[in-house]
């Protein structure tokens, strides 16, 4: 599938990403990737009172179902945490150190979660230097960028994401359909554009779950938490209507999926799909 939409679909253009203005300062990469997600995310529920959001977090799941009486108890105790605090901050409109920390414990939790690597930080305080890593993040989101009249749809998951064994977006701001990388490197992965027409095909094909009127998507964007920056591409710049319904159409054939489910044409809503 990736070969095909390399064939059928151009590449934007990619601009030269701006200086680093929240450079790294530790090396736990991935832990402070999937910290910010959860830290941007909170971003636009505090900026945005009506964002919509799933409410459930994979500690949430791992305070249920693990086998471990430490790890149930810890998880437990990190959802409460980060829920407390991103209430205050919600109703008071800052964001306090404390929910830096929470959304590192939760990433923390992920980690396990995922791995099964990390059980030996259950307990223990969060490292300085990751939430001053987190900070910075935080701070170098640019303060247009989440505007609180726009639509903001959080973490989504594909009505159609089960042709790919599951799939689930970072966060829908406006008009775009948007990934987050938390990277050093000024380089713009060709990888990262596949990712998105991906998620785009998804979105056309079924919409996002659990919504009663879809968004109306028609860019793609990656923002570049390290550099403070979002791009954006219209999704019209990479092929026409017939284009990406052949793409859809691809897609299904990919996975073998026959079902003959209605797409979503270009920024169209849930009422205006194709016979």
């Amino acid at each position: 599938m990736r070969d095909y939409l390399r064939a059928t679909l151009p590449l934007p253009a990619r601009p030269k990403l701006p200086e680093l203005v929240a450079p790294p300062q530790t090396t736990r990469y991935s832990l402070l990737g999937t910290a910010f997600d959860y830290a941007f995310r909170w971003h636009c529920q505090i900026r945005c009172p009506n964002a919509i959001s799933r409410d459930n977090w994979v500690a949430d799941h791992l305070a249920m179902i693990s086998s471990s009486a430490k790890l149930r108890t810890a998880a437990a105790a990190s959802t409460w945490t980060a829920r407390h605090w991103l209430d205050y901050a919600r109703s008071s409109g800052r964001y306090p150190l404390p929910l830096l920390q929470a959304a590192i414990e939760l990433a923390r939790l992920d980690t396990i979660y995922r791995s099964g690597k990390g059980f030996e930080e259950i307990g223990q305080p969060v490292v300085p230097a990751d939430v001053a890593d987190l900070v910075c993040l935080v701070q170098a989101i640019p303060p247009d960028l989440v505007n609180p009249e726009e639509f903001c749809l959080l973490n989504p998951v594909f009505e159609q994401g089960s042709l790919v064994g599951g799939a689930d977006a970072d966060v829908v701001l406006g008009d775009t359909l948007i990934e987050i990388k938390v990277t050093k490197n000024p380089t713009i992965e060709r990888i990262w554009i596949d990712q998105l027409l991906g998620y785009f095909l998804l979105y056309r094909y079924g919409g996002f779950h659990g919504l009663a009127e879809q968004p109306r998507v028609t860019h793609v964007g990656i923002y570049f938490a390290r550099h403070g920056t979002l791009l954006r591409w219209p999704i019209a710049g990479f092929g026409s209507d017939q284009v990406l319904d052949a793409a859809v159409v691809r897609l299904r054939e990919h996975c073998g999926d026959f079902l003959r489910t209605p797409h979503l044409p270009i920024g169209a809503s849930s009422k205006e799909q194709l016979p």
